[in-house]
């Protein structure tokens, strides 16, 4: 069977199998206004011939567009310094891209996602039809209709490459009413995790964050309870879903908006369970949103905690101290216990972050006594200014003002610059990245953090490996052995 639009994504450079929102988001869209669609998700997954293959069998001269989500495909490919089997199995999607235009000229090509401007510079750039940086609701249909019916679309012409620059407050205003509406083509498996979006945009704006909507008014562009609860209950009777990870910049924003989703998550008739995005200052701020969100369902908590020394917190934005983000944790380590995975993200290169700071808080979270499950060490990455992206951190249009001197970094897959600080210097901080992980996993077991802890949930594992899954040689083979299996599964009925 063939279709109008096909579109392209992947997963994390994570190990654990599982599906974004985004493409399924769109294809909503698209198919409640009669575009035939096909999502081919884990396109790692493909050795490049296989993937050619698949799209062969699925273009024909009705095909109008194939849409690339560039999330995470970029982070598979440009990324290689983390741990993990699939940044070593990225394939050249540019050769792939560059294989179906010569074999379908008439098939067009279109990047999305957050990291467009990854491909601007790549082999296929020119046979890329439009870059669209922002979110696409709407667009999509735009781009579509453009496409079938020869309406007229707007764009910029940069260095002879079109780009879109979406109206993301625009693009985002229906998502009262937006879902995500799986069909059978999407080949949803039982029990499956799955992502489910609650609200756009933070109310935050952290220096170093440069995504869409940040800075936004306070419970703004939250789902409406009726149809939240609609989607639960459509993907529940169908799919047996119960687990989900929540696509929310910040869950516990406010106290209210809590209460609200609690609510309707224990109105339903079987109980939901969830990883999401929490802030800790907020969890310390009012402490009796720990029961509130346990009894809604949480079973993983990522938070963004950045670094435990002092100076650097508060200059991007972060005013917990480090006594009282410990002691914060330690109380939910109490309360919680075990039924919810703690897991904190931590960046290396923050401004007043030095050597001996940070191997001093690194020292701290990597001890077996330090109240999280798992932490996420990530380096600083700073965007050029000059990215084709129209949002841009703090720190990436005013690197001088927190002390950082920069250049552009010939080397950089994302585009990003080489920075330097305090002494330290980007790629000073990729090694210190590397040499944490290498200790931190060879010290002691550590379970999987808070995300792929919930990924898992919708694999039916051995029940003798336990909980929580610990990242260890034992549970890794049987982990992979069940993720390769569900790959290898997903292909054949995408090809049926």
């Amino acid at each position: 069977m063939s279709y109008e639009v096909i579109l392209l994504s992947d997963m994390s450079q994570s190990n654990i199998w599982s599906r974004p929102l985004a493409p399924y988001r769109l294809a909503t869209e698209l198919r409640a206004n009669g575009f035939s669609t096909l999502v081919v998700n884990g396109i790692s997954d493909f050795l490049e011939d296989e993937l050619v293959a698949t799209l062969e069998n699925k273009i024909d001269s009705e095909t109008l567009f194939v849409g690339v989500s560039s999330t995470f495909v970029n982070s598979r490919t440009a990324r290689g310094f983390f741990p993990g089997l699939r940044a070593e199995k990225s394939i050249n999607l540019s050769k792939v891209i560059l294989r179906i235009k010569e074999k379908f000229p008439h098939v067009q090509f279109v990047i999305g996602g957050a990291n467009t401007a990854f491909f601007l510079a790549s082999e296929s750039a020119e046979k890329i039809d439009f870059f669209v940086f922002g979110y696409s609701d709407l667009l999509i249909l735009q781009i579509a209709r453009h496409y079938k019916f020869k309406e007229k679309l707007t764009y910029e012409l940069t260095d002879g490459l079109k780009i879109i620059k979406a109206d993301n407050e625009k693009n985002s205003s229906g998502i009262v009413q937006y879902q995500s509406i799986y069909s059978s083509q999407d080949q949803i498996f039982e029990n499956e995790t799955l992502v489910l979006e609650l609200s756009r945009g933070c109310r935050f704006k952290c220096k170093f964050c440069a995504y869409p909507m940040n800075g936004r008014k306070k419970d703004t562009f939250l789902k409406d309870a009726e149809t939240l609860k609609l989607e639960l209950l459509r993907n529940y009777e169908l799919y047996n879903i119960t687990n989900y990870i929540l696509a929310d910049d910040t869950y516990n924003e406010s106290l209210e908006k809590i209460v609200h989703f609690s609510g309707i998550f224990q109105s339903l008739p079987f109980k939901i369970n969830f990883a999401t995005y929490l802030r800790l200052d907020l969890i310390h701020q009012y402490p009796e949103s720990m029961d509130i969100l346990q009894n809604s369902g949480l079973g993983g908590a990522f938070f963004g905690i950045e670094s435990l020394y002092e100076p650097a917190a508060r200059a991007i934005g972060k005013g917990l101290s480090s006594e009282k983000s410990i002691a914060t944790l330690k109380k939910l380590k109490q309360v919680w216990g075990s039924s919810v995975n703690l897991t904190g993200g931590f960046i290396v290169g923050l401004p007043n972050d030095t050597s001996e700071t940070m191997t001093d808080w690194l020292s701290q979270i990597s001890d077996s006594t330090f109240p999280l499950d798992h932490a996420s060490v990530n380096p600083l990455m700073i965007g050029s200014k000059t990215s084709q992206n129209p949002w841009k951190s703090e720190i990436q249009l005013q690197p001088e003002k927190f002390g950082y001197s920069v250049r552009p970094d010939e080397n950089a897959k994302r585009k990003d610059v080489h920075w330097e600080n305090s002494g330290l210097n980007s790629e000073y901080a990729k090694a210190l990245v590397l040499e944490h992980y290498k200790k931190y996993f060879e010290t002691v077991p550590r379970p999987y953090d808070s995300f792929s802890q919930q990924a898992l949930k919708g694999y039916s594992l051995p029940k003798q490996i336990g909980t929580p899954l610990v990242n260890n040689l034992q549970h890794r083979d049987i982990i992979d052995a069940a993720v390769a299996e569900r790959a290898l599964e997903y292909k054949r009925r995408i090809n049926l």
